[in-house]
């Protein structure tokens, strides 16, 4: 009997979400510039991922690579059933996409086009336009390009991103990015599932073995030799 409680226990226990660790209430330009502060401390980024893009015409589900180093230089390489589906390469040349299947080049539009922005949300490195309370919440507004605005919401106890949003002047949302399932990885504290909606389709990640701060190597983020130049 003791050793069937003990089972039950474990088993329990490891079905309980991770505890995040959480700060003080603070005003809401110091717990803005402490989310910048703590980014900041993140030089790279390497991890396994399963990558699901939904469109209108399909749904494709894919292994991938994702390598991260600060402040521009983003790759993601994917396969399905063992095979190289696509290769997004970015770098401060410019960016490259490799698809060597047919299939999926109606699908991989949609990292093209958000990829980019998920490293620029997830990393901030400069101060939002305005800052306030609102509730538990932290909230984030900045205006960019077209008078369109970009809203960003975090926990303030814990100091995590929970939803980013573009809304054009009209007040329609273009974009939409959902962060959750937080976890402590190296002392960090990442989402281990974003899903991003736009009218491309939707594209969600659901990342599998990270690692910060390692050392990658210099050609990384050298595209393949028959990857396309993007505009």
């Amino acid at each position: 009997m003791k050793s069937l409680f003990l089972i039950v226990i474990i088993c329990v226990a490891g079905c309980v979400r991770q505890t995040l660790p959480t700060y003080p209430l603070i005003d809401a330009e110091s717990t803005y510039q402490a989310i910048i502060h703590q980014s900041q401390r993140i030089c790279s980024i390497q991890s396994s991922a399963e990558l699901i893009l939904k469109s209108e015409a399909q749904s494709v589900s894919l292994d991938a690579a994702i390598l991260i180093e600060r402040p521009d230089k983003i790759r993601v390489r994917a396969w399905k059933l063992g095979q190289a589906v696509f290769d997004l390469t970015i770098n401060p040349q410019g960016a490259w996409q490799y698809t060597p299947r047919e299939e999926a080049r109606e699908a991989t539009h949609v990292t093209r086009d958000i990829v980019k922005r998920f490293i620029e949300v997830l990393l901030p490195s400069s101060p939002a336009g305005i800052v306030r309370i609102d509730g538990n919440q932290l909230v984030a507004e900045h205006e960019i390009e077209n008078d369109a605005t970009e809203t960003r919401r975090y926990d303030r106890a814990t100091r995590v991103l929970q939803w980013y949003q573009i809304n054009d002047a009209k007040g329609v949302t273009r974009f939409e990015l959902k962060l959750s399932d937080y976890r402590v990885i190296d002392q960090f504290t990442w989402p281990m599932k974003m899903v991003a909606i736009s009218q491309q389709g939707t594209f969600e990640v659901r990342f599998g073995d990270v690692s910060f701060n390692q050392l990658l190597a210099p050609t990384a983020f050298k595209p393949p030799a028959r990857a396309e130049p993007l505009p």
